[in-house]
């Protein structure tokens, strides 16, 4: 997996990571693989827990460790940019969707078991606002529908854990 998605200095550039799950995709997951089933909700609940902590401003959120394992850029990536958005009055703010998420690859038999997601995030109703009033920051760049790969790992409590997310930025979906 290539590197993670990357936080800078500059919010022009900055999208959050993975998203939030679209509801009228649930009705389809009755034909999903009984064994994917858990890694997907496992990474749509990692987009709730990211939402949930840019929307409190909160870089300890509990959700963040139900769905993300600690230690791994997946959540540092999340904590640092709810962190650097809280310091300037920023969070982002709307509708973030995941339009479609498949397990591409599951690997069973490595230790830990792993996964890879492949997503399809649509961000078009997705802002980075500022805090104190929910106007939107003029120089962010509007959203769109990209790419995202997640790698997931299985705990020894059974559960899936998102440890990396890598944004395709340039591959719309």
């Amino acid at each position: 997996m290539v590197s993670v998605t990357g936080c800078n200095d500059n919010d022009t550039d900055d999208l959050p990571p993975p998203p939030a799950a679209d509801p009228a995709a649930a009705g389809s997951q009755a034909t999903v693989d009984p064994a994917h089933q858990p890694i997907l909700d496992a990474y749509r609940g990692s987009v709730q827990a990211m939402l949930a902590a840019q929307a409190a401003g909160d870089p300890e959120h509990p959700d963040l460790t139900r769905f993300f394992a600690e230690g791994t850029p997946a959540l540092f990536n999340v904590v640092s940019g709810v962190e650097r958005h809280t310091a300037r009055g920023t969070y982002y703010a709307g509708d973030l969707i995941v339009t479609a998420a498949e397990v591409t690859d599951l690997d069973l038999t490595t230790t830990p078991p792993e996964a890879i997601i492949e997503s399809c995030l649509d961000s078009t109703n997705y802002r980075l606002v500022r805090r104190e009033d929910n106007t939107p920051v003029p120089e962010a760049e509007p959203g769109r529908r990209y790419l995202v790969i997640s790698k997931a790992l299985q705990n020894t409590d059974d559960r899936w854990y998102i440890v990396e997310t890598q944004a395709e930025w340039e591959t719309e979906c």
